[in-house]
């Protein structure tokens, strides 16, 4: 039996609640798992990180101050000895890639099993990267498309949400037209940013003119 002096200190991130208290549940009965904190947003999360000993932090990317791919950098800048697990709905090829070149310990989806999440944990505590099998399919398959336009491929969510900011829909009306909260619109914003390395809405639409990503 692992001893509670070895457990695994885990830190959760994730702003959707329901989603947070799933993982809380699930962690709460692992017996070489010791769950520390749950944090709601980043500022949270380094709060937990500078005054509590973790040793790995599993968050989303979807966040309302910063996003996850950012407080990844953070911690691996002020805390190296954490390691850091992405558990997202993002599949998006360019995501993952980023993610990669940022050395990321590991990725998994947001459906993945249970038995995988715990698998994932103590894979990568143990020194070993571990990225799901859908997760390094998506990142293969990209390195191989070497042919394609290098414009990067939008989501069908992002370009929903591209084309109701060419509408000038404010984020308030795009989250109400999409069923979606208004973080997750910013998400979606900032990942559309960063694929077609623009600094604003409009450098933004004009990208996407210019690629036929929008059509008037």
């Amino acid at each position: 039996m692992i001893g509670k002096m070895n457990k695994i200190k885990v830190l959760l991130v994730d702003d959707h609640l329901m989603f947070l208290e799933g993982l809380q549940s699930l962690f709460a009965n692992e017996k070489d798992i010791e769950l520390v904190g749950a944090a709601s947003n980043a500022k949270m999360a380094l709060d937990i990180i500078n005054n509590k000993q973790i040793d790995i932090v599993i968050t989303d990317l979807s966040m309302p101050d910063i996003d996850g791919s950012s407080l990844v950098s953070t911690i691996q800048d002020k805390h190296p000895g954490t390691y850091t697990l992405v558990l997202s709905m993002h599949s998006e090829a360019q995501i993952i890639s980023n993610l990669i070149k940022q050395d990321i310990n590991g990725y998994l989806l947001k459906n993945a099993e249970k038995d995988e999440l715990l698998i994932a944990v103590k894979t990568i505590v143990g020194g070993e990267n571990y990225f799901s099998k859908e997760v390094r399919d998506i990142y293969n398959d990209a390195l191989f498309k070497s042919d394609h336009s290098s414009i990067p491929e939008l989501s069908k969510r992002e370009q929903e949400v591209l084309k109701l900011i060419g509408d000038q829909l404010t984020t308030k009306e795009i989250a109400d037209r999409l069923f979606i909260s208004q973080n997750t619109v910013e998400s979606h914003r900032k990942n559309m940013f960063s694929k077609l390395k623009v600094k604003n809405v409009v450098g933004l639409i004009k990208m996407a003119i210019k690629n036929n990503l929008l059509e008037y």
